[in-house]
């Protein structure tokens, strides 16, 4: 299914792309540099997304959601 097809694709460019990003800059490290940009493109490709849709689906919440200042901390 689709987790299956995830996979393939990221065992298909993943290696390439740590190999191309290590002949780029001589580091072995860039491979987490990899890891670590698509974790960030990921968090925040998902970050807005649900922030787009709790404001089309949940309005009622826009000025509530997070901003409360009696809140614990």
């Amino acid at each position: 299914g689709l987790v299956g097809m995830l996979g393939a694709l990221g065992g298909f460019f993943l290696p390439p792309l740590f190999a191309y990003a290590q002949a780029w800059t001589g580091l072995p490290q860039m491979t987490f540099f990899v890891l670590f940009l698509l974790t960030a493109i990921s968090f925040l490709w998902m970050h807005l997304t649900v922030l787009q849709l709790l404001q089309q689906e949940a309005k009622h919440l826009r000025n509530d959601f997070e901003l409360k200042e009696d809140r614990p901390c």
